[in-house]
């Protein structure tokens, strides 16, 4: 019999250095976050955002929202 080795083509994400993980039977990828910048809210955001805080308080008191001006 003949042996035959399969060779894998590399993905995109592994071309770009990305890595992948182990977990039974599946590959999942590392993916990491960066962070983030802050910024302003356009003016429908803002507009948005008094929307939210007069009428649906239960969904405006959840979100994170820091240093923007309503």
């Amino acid at each position: 019999m003949r042996k035959v080795e399969t060779i894998m083509k590399k993905t995109i994400f592994e071309e770009i250095g990305g890595t992948y993980i182990r977990h039974g039977d599946y590959l999942i990828p590392c993916l990491a976050l960066s962070e983030e910048e802050q910024r302003c809210i356009g003016v429908w955001g803002q507009r948005h955002l008094r929307y939210l805080k007069e009428y649906r308080r239960s969904a405006f008191s959840g979100r994170k929202i820091s240093d923007c001006r309503i």
